[in-house]
């Protein structure tokens, strides 16, 4: 059936089978359900039942599922479960933190309670606009807790400084929210802003990304402003005057000191800088889809194999032609393609050069239609035979003597087998006894009768009707043809399409034959080059909006700079970093950089903001600059949950953003101060 149907190409070996160097393969089609996140969710737990039922009744058995649909799913499976840990060990964490800081249980309790009110009317509009999360979408909680915590951090932190020296609720209160407030107003509206610079994107998770974070940060900056100001006040107004007053703000030695000479730290940030700089030309952008994936997983493991030991790809590209003959003409132009392996089309499933053959066959039918056999005897002539078998032994040492002289080794040892087994045969035959005899003459007779009625068999089919779809079972031409009578191809790339560069090269081969061409490939490579794109022009587009807000806020040119700078400043050194310890950015790990804009802008904000009011560099020593040092643990802490991952995508956003939350708070103690300095905003402490 092979040879029959798909000539020498090697596809399927000598029993049928699906085969690509050590690997065998069986392609499966499962039942899709788009209304859920995982699709294959269901059939893909049936087939691993199967697959187990197999290997329990054959242990030695190796099988596993992989492609495009089980990838995505379990993805999907993975990423919920990380998210979700990682989510509740953050909420965990920042409390911790919190209280610590605080030097308190009841107020930081509040303020996680208005996070956690803030993060749920954002399920809210999240129900409300799309219903579902999706693959970018599900880590906006993570986010929220990151970004939005700080809200509740500087109120809180301005509101017990203010305490410790009134003892007045409301007076510390209307204060705090007059101060940090109004920071807080700004910080939030730059982060929302840079969100919302993604939601242009054609690429519909990344814009649903940006309306849901953008939509996460007011709400929760409302709950903050609004909700935790009011349960504070009701919770103090039940406690005595006297301890109001002994509420003290967090020390932390040794920060006074670092600000008394400011050149000290202008000149460790040029030193720092010059350490991280030259590494930014070694940060890298990692596109291969694969390193994503969590380690371990069945369908990475199978994977993995598949590029290993075979040839064969899970990732296939297709094209459409409306006729028979388009569908012809395009195989021919796909399968000269040098990055083009193999095209699947609907001649695949039907015997090749059927007329050559129909030929052949027109030719030798003439020789089996008068075709027949003398009434064979139930007796066997001893010496006849033995003759003949002697004949064939001498034909096989002729034979091994010409396979030796032409070199054929292999040949020899096959023929030596041979002409053993006739010798043996001979010397049987010799001895025979004659019920030995008579029994081989009866398998004579019945030997022939099935060979002539084998043969009758084979000449009533000496005239073949050439094989059409039509003739062919529905479910094989079904994946071909459409029933509008549209045709199917299915273009297997030859190189490995999970790397970028092969796949940039098999995209671009195929659509100069189609360049309407569809499927896995076109969707990964257009998707990747849509979120670069995407990610660069948001962040260029967030810092000039962010830049404009802030001067709104501010009105002077100056104060901008001075607000920016940690932003800038941080971002250097974390691109230097991940040069220097070979971080690369990646499809998962890239949209750190809108929420770190954000994050790197609020520091500065807060900062300036009290460095206008008190001209002075001791305002980094209030409660505002170790407000700053909180949001930034808090930060670190809150997305650096995320590095404890399976997906290896997840996992290296929480790195980023834990290392670009420590530069961007650098940056801000140590940067800041010698240009506020130098701006003339602070005289120093000495």
């Amino acid at each position: 059936m092979q040879s029959l149907f798909f000539g020498d190409d090697g596809t399927f070996d000598a029993d049928g089978f699906y085969r690509n160097g050590d690997l065998f393969f069986l392609m499966i089609m499962p039942e899709k359900d788009f209304t859920t996140m995982e699709v294959i969710e269901k059939p893909l737990a049936d087939i691993r039942w199967a697959i187990s039922e197999t290997r329990a009744e054959f242990p030695g058995l190796d099988a596993g599922l992989t492609g495009r649909p089980v990838l995505s799913a379990d993805e999907i499976a993975t990423s919920d479960r990380d998210m979700t840990r990682a989510t509740l060990l953050a909420i965990v964490l920042v409390g911790i933190f919190f209280m610590i800081f605080f030097g308190s249980i009841s107020r930081p309790v509040l303020a996680m309670f208005s996070l956690i009110m803030g993060i749920s009317w954002t399920f809210g509009v999240v129900a409300l606009l799309y219903g579902t999360l999706n693959l970018l979408s599900i880590v906006f909680t993570l986010i929220l807790i990151g970004a939005s915590i700080e809200y509740a951090i500087h109120l809180v932190a301005r509101y017990q400084e203010e305490l410790s020296q009134t003892g007045d609720i409301e007076t510390s209160m209307s204060r705090a929210l007059v101060t940090s407030g109004r920071a807080d107003l700004t910080s939030a509206f730059t982060t929302a802003a840079a969100f919302l610079t993604i939601i242009w994107s054609d690429f519909t998770a990344l814009s649903e990304l940006g309306i849901i974070a953008a939509s996460g940060i007011i709400l929760c900056l409302t709950a903050m402003l609004v909700v935790l100001p009011a349960m504070i006040t009701l919770r103090d107004r039940k406690r005595a005057p006297m301890d109001l007053k002994k509420v003290r703000p967090f020390a932390i030695p040794g920060l006074a000191f670092i600000y008394r000479k400011p050149w000290v730290l202008a000149v460790a940030s040029l030193v720092v800088t010059a350490i991280f700089v030259p590494f930014i030309s070694r940060t890298g952008f990692d596109n291969n889809l694969l390193n994503l994936q969590a380690k371990g997983l069945e369908s990475v493991k199978y994977e993995h194999l598949i590029i290993d030991k075979s040839s064969e790809t899970t990732w296939f590209a297709r094209a459409i032609a409306d006729s028979i003959e388009e569908s012809e003409e395009k195989t021919k132009l796909f399968a000269a393609l040098p990055t083009v392996r193999r095209v699947d089309d609907i001649e695949r499933i039907l015997p090749k050069n059927q007329q050559e053959k129909q030929a052949i066959v027109s030719q030798i039918a003439p020789a089996f239609k008068n075709l027949t056999f003398a009434e064979p005897s139930g007796e066997v002539d001893r010496k006849a035979l033995v003759s003949e078998l002697e004949k064939i032994a001498d034909a096989l040492g002729r034979l091994e003597n010409d396979a030796f002289s032409a070199g054929r080794t292999d040949a020899v040892k096959e023929l030596e087998k041979f002409g053993a087994r006739v010798r043996e045969a001979i010397t049987a035959m010799e001895g025979a006894a004659p019920e030995m005899l008579s029994r081989l003459g009866e398998f004579q007779r019945a030997f022939l009768e099935d060979l002539q009625k084998n043969l009758g068999i084979l000449s009533t089919g000496m005239n073949p009707d050439k094989i059409v779809v039509t003739d062919l079972p529905e479910d094989l031409v079904a994946r071909f043809k459409s029933p509008k009578g549209r045709y199917a191809l299915f273009i297997y790339p030859k190189d490995n399409i999970w790397d970028p560069d092969a796949l940039s090269k098999f995209v671009a081969d195929i659509r100069k034959v189609d360049e309407e061409s569809l499927g896995t490939p076109i969707e990964v490579h257009e998707s990747s080059r849509l979120m670069r794109a995407t990610f660069v022009r948001s962040a260029v587009l967030a810092f000039i909006i962010i830049c404009l807000l802030v001067w709104m806020d501010f009105r002077s040119f100056r104060c901008v700079l001075l607000a920016v700078a940690p932003l800038v400043v941080g971002l250097l050194w974390l691109f230097g970093a991940m040069g220097l310890f070979g971080i690369p950015f990646n499809m998962a790990n890239f949209f750190a950089i809108p929420i770190l804009i954000g994050i790197g802008v609020d520091f500065g904000v807060h900062l300036v903001h009290r460095l206008k009011r008190e001209r002075s560099l001791s305002a980094m020593t209030t409660s505002t600059g170790k407000g700053v040092i909180l949001t930034a643990v808090t930060n670190a802490v809150g997305f650096g949950a995320m590095m404890m991952a399976a997906h290896q995508g997840i996992s290296s956003l929480g790195q980023i953003m834990a290392v670009g939350a420590v530069c961007c708070l650098a940056a801000a103690l140590v940067a800041l101060p010698p240009l506020a300095k130098f701006f003339n905003f602070g005289r120093g402490m000495d």
